[in-house]
């Protein structure tokens, strides 16, 4: 019961739906650093608002974080000006009250002035070289970053490093690294982990070979061992983006030149979403934290480097366009160069512009899912269930191969005796998901409809109930379909 694309420019095929056709319009608004050419973003969203951060690296001007305190409307200027930076992560270790985060970013040295540095980490106020035991090639550049935080009070977790065919190994706050992942000739392109890799150990890479074809390769245990695709979509020449599914480890996105694709799988096989056949470099994907079905592609058209942005509620099948905004004076906004989607606001992602700064969208509409209206409060919250309902072993093959399956998140404010129960509507007790105490932060459990005899539950209504200390804190409804 517990599981803790050679480039064609053809007409872009956006399917929409009646369904998609009558989400409300979304909003975009200017969100800072107008005039600079952002590479990549990333979110440091551990901790209650408002001390969530936004950071941004730029192109030879510096990194910059911002708070996401809706008051607070400055950026600061973190310095490593005159760098050209080009991946960015936050690393994050610890718990409750003692977490702690640092950026690190990937930088593309000017190695005719004898710089050689692969990697920066912030340590207080200063950038320190990080990027011990990675080769000092002239064609090899670090072009990806990303990492596994730790969960709770656990060692820290796995951080990668990408670039030229190769993926590197370390933990956070270490400057160590060590070869984790050798794809021959060819480019790292994106390097993604999932909310829940603490969990599955799961990270996934992509790009492409030298021979113009797409490489994704997948790790289960943290890095140690891969796995490697090479899906033939028929012109789709490299994975440039990677998005990762909290709830289904199963489920993959990757943003490719012209299209998004997708595997349910793990990677055996990949098909087409409703998203093909645009003259786009996907450089930009991310889920919703809350509603995964609810997806965000973006990039730039090839020539020009113009914005081309898309989301889709329906997990993909169709997609809807978001025209870029509208400039004071008639130029196209340029391209997109990465999306992060906040933890904590429905349907709000922040999206990197190639010489036009940050911009933040407000989806018109996060669907059927009303339970993301909220920020994380300095209290005990117990969310909804994902999915619900949540369906039979013939109506899911998404999750679990097949297996009826939810996953319940629950946030602590600092470190608590947890008991997480589930009911029938007679208020008999069906199964304990949780009885331990746990360390403060976020917690996902899934559960697979079985009782505490391990027996597949019937369809119809269930509660689950959060009991901290034997204190009941809350209740919530669930339904299972069959």
């Amino acid at each position: 019961m517990k599981q803790s694309i050679s480039l064609m420019a053809l007409p872009i095929i956006a399917l929409i739906t009646k369904q998609a056709a009558s989400q409300l319009v979304g909003k975009l608004e200017a969100f800072g650093l107008q005039g600079k050419r952002v590479t990549a973003l990333a979110l440091a969203q551990h901790f209650s608002p408002p001390n969530s951060f936004l950071y941004a690296a730029t192109e030879n001007d510096g990194v910059y974080r911002r708070s996401l305190d809706p008051l607070d409307t400055t950026w600061q200027y973190l310095k490593l000006g005159g760098k050209n930076l080009i991946a960015l992560d936050i690393q994050v270790w610890g718990a409750g009250p003692a977490i702690f985060h640092a950026p690190i970013v990937g930088v593309l040295p000017d190695r005719s002035a004898g710089d050689s540095t692969l990697i920066y980490r912030l340590e207080g106020e200063r950038w320190i070289p990080a990027d011990s035991g990675i080769a000092r090639r002239e064609v090899f550049n670090i072009k990806a970053l990303a990492s596994i935080e730790s969960a709770g009070h656990a060692p820290p977790g796995e951080a990668f490093a990408g670039g030229s065919g190769l993926v590197y190994r370390s933990r956070t706050f270490s400057r160590w690294w060590q070869e984790a992942f050798n794809g021959g000739v060819g480019v790292t392109n994106a390097i993604a982990t999932s909310r829940m890799a603490f969990i599955s150990g799961a990270v996934w890479a992509g790009g492409e070979t030298g021979l113009f074809a797409p490489w994704i390769a997948k790790s289960n245990d943290g890095g140690k061992a891969w796995e490697v695709f090479h899906p033939d979509l028929k012109g789709d020449n490299a994975c440039n983006s990677l998005a990762l599914h909290p709830l289904a480890p199963d489920v993959v996105y990757a943003g490719m030149e012209g299209a998004v694709i997708k595997t349910t799988d793990g990677g055996k096989t990949w098909d087409y979403t409703g998203l093909r056949g645009t003259p786009v470099y996907f450089y930009g994907l991310a889920l919703d934290p809350r509603n995964p079905d609810h997806i965000f592609a973006g990039g730039t058209i090839a020539n020009p480097n113009n914005w081309a942005l898309w989301e889709s509620f329906d997990a993909g099948a169709t997609w809807k366009e978001i025209p870029p905004p509208v400039l004071v004076t008639p130029v196209m906004v340029s391209g997109i160069t990465s999306i992060m989607a906040d933890r904590y606001a429905a349907g709000v992602v922040y999206i990197s512009t190639l010489g036009h700064g940050v911009w933040k969208y407000q989806s018109g509409t996060t669907g059927v899912d009303d339970r993301r209206n909220r920020t994380v409060p300095g209290d005990f919250v117990l969310e909804q269930n994902y999915p619900n309902p949540f369906w039979s072993e013939a109506t899911s093959p998404a999750f679990n191969g097949g297996n009826p399956e939810t996953v319940i998140y629950y946030y602590l404010p600092s470190s608590q005796r947890v008991k997480l129960e589930v009911y029938n509507v007679l208020g008999a007790l069906i199964a304990t998901l949780v009885d331990e105490v746990k360390p403060a932060g976020e917690h996902g459990i899934r559960w697979n409809a079985r009782n505490t005899a391990g027996a597949l539950v019937t369809a119809g209504i269930y509660f689950y109930r959060l009991r901290i200390d034997s204190k009941s804190i809350a209740t919530r409804k669930m339904i299972l379909l069959r």
